[in-house]
C-alpha cells in the first residue's frame, strides 16, 4: 500500500515539474515569436562593448512563479519537519542562502546603469556560495561524521582490546 502511495506521488511530483517546465517553455515560445526580447548594445568603461539582452515584463511573472513555488516547498519543508532524522538533509543554510542570492540577483537585473562587471561578479560570487553550501552541509559534513563514527568505533575495539589483554594478564597471575 505504501509502495502504490509512494509511486502515485511521485507521479503527481513529475506532473507538477512537468507543468513547471510547459509554463515556462510556453512563455520563452510566446517571446519568441512575438519578438519580445530585444538586444541593447552598451559599454564597459566607455572602451568596450558588450550585449545586453532586455526581456518583456512577463519575466516578473516568471519571478513570481518560481518564488512562488520555492515558498510552497519550504512550506512543505516545514510541515514535514519532525521526521525521523535519518531522513532529514542539513540543507536549510543553502537554501537561505539562494534564496538571498537570488533574490539580490533580481534586484542588481533591474538596477538601470550599474556596471556589468558588478552584475556578473554579484552573480558569480552568489552562485559560488550556494555550491559551496551544498557541498559543505550535503557531503563534507556526512563525511566528517562517517569519520567521527569510525574514529569513535576504531577507539571502542582498542579500549576493549586493552580491556580484554589486562584481564588476560592477571588471570597469569
Amino acid at each position: 500500500m505504501s509502495k502504490l502511495r509512494h509511486h502515485e506521488s511521485i507521479k503527481k511530483t513529475n506532473y507538477y515539474l512537468l507543468i513547471l517546465v510547459l509554463f515556462h517553455l510556453i512563455i520563452v515560445f510566446l517571446w519568441l515569436t512575438f519578438n519580445s526580447v530585444s538586444i541593447e548594445h552598451k559599454l564597459i568603461d566607455s572602451k568596450k562593448e558588450y550585449l545586453n539582452c532586455k526581456y518583456p515584463q512577463t519575466k516578473i511573472l516568471c519571478y513570481a512563479v518560481n518564488s512562488l513555488l520555492l515558498l510552497i516547498c519550504y512550506i512543505y519543508s516545514y510541515i514535514i519537519r519532525n521526521v525521523d532524522p535519518q531522513y532529514k538533509e542539513p540543507l536549510n543554510v543553502p537554501i537561505y542562502l539562494y534564496l538571498i542570492c537570488i533574490s539580490y540577483n533580481e534586484v542588481l537585473e533591474y538596477i538601470d546603469g550599474l556596471s556589468i562587471n558588478i552584475v556578473d561578479f554579484f552573480n558569480s560570487f552568489g552562485t559560488l556560495c550556494c555550491v559551496l553550501s551544498i557541498y559543505y552541509y550535503f557531503y563534507i559534513n556526512k563525511f566528517k561524521i562517517i569519520y567521527q563514527q569510525f574514529i569513535n568505533k576504531s577507539n571502542h575495539y582498542l579500549i576493549y582490546e586493552h580491556k580484554s589483554s589486562i584481564q588476560s594478564t592477571s588471570s597469569y597471575e
